[in-house]
């Protein structure tokens, strides 16, 4: 028996992370979110603006549009419904645990990355909805879950980039940087990375195609927002 777990525990371990995640997934839906840390604003927002409301001018957000735009369009393709956000943070949530799992595989050991992976479900998705209600499932405002979910796709990808030296991976990893800043602000410090590697490699074209890769997301939403009724007032106001 434990011949046959040595074999294949790469397969066993992350399978018995997958039912843990299952099953509790399955215990708590429908229990998540609060009303008290104003989780509902999530859905009413993406509503307003497919009725044609206009982000900044006729609601109120400290945000970028990213976020509330990639929802839009999900609610017009799915319909608006909370199962359609619990279902996008189910896809943020297996993304985020899949990449540090992988992470901590690469780095360390299969079973550093259970438990880092464990942690992780235990005190900050299943266990935080009980303290505070503002949970990974249906949080506080999707533009942190997203921007957390693409910081960590960028630096999963920065660590392929390191050990492959593969350039598409850099590339990919500014790119996927640069979604993270669009959806928040305050992951923008993940930008010194880049510029650390562009210093470190002294090319003028990896500075180029990184700038355009890293802006390219907000520049591109700013320009669908004033596209759709935005205005230099109301971005000022």
């Amino acid at each position: 028996m434990s011949d046959f777990f040595e074999k294949n525990k790469k397969l066993i371990i992350p399978a018995i992370l997958f039912c843990i995640y299952l099953v509790f997934t399955v215990l708590t839906w429908g229990k998540w979110g609060s009303a008290l840390f104003d989780c509902f604003k999530e859905l009413i927002i993406p509503q307003a603006i497919s009725e044609g409301k206009v982000l900044y001018a006729d609601i109120t957000s400290v945000y970028p549009p990213l976020a509330y735009q990639f929802n839009t369009l999900v609610f017009k393709i799915f319909g608006d419904s909370l199962n359609v956000l619990y279902i996008l943070a189910i896809i943020c949530t297996l993304t985020v645990l899949t990449l540090l799992y992988k992470t901590a595989e690469k780095k360390s050991s299969v079973i550093m990355a259970f438990t880092v992976v464990l942690t992780i479900m235990e005190i900050f998705i299943f266990r935080m909805m009980y303290y505070n209600g503002a949970d990974w499932f249906f949080p506080y405002t999707y533009t942190f879950f997203y921007a957390f979910t693409f910081c960590i796709i960028a630096f999963y990808l920065y660590v392929l980039f390191k050990d492959t030296e593969d350039k598409k991976y850099f590339y990919l990893s500014a790119l996927a940087a640069g979604i993270s800043v669009a959806c928040k602000f305050d992951f923008l410090l993940f930008v010194l990375l880049i510029i650390y590697e562009l210093i470190r490699r002294k090319s003028f074209k990896d500075f180029f195609c990184c700038l355009v890769l890293f802006v390219a997301p907000f520049f591109c939403s700013l320009g669908i927002w004033f596209l759709t009724g935005g205005s230099l007032d109301a971005l000022i106001m």
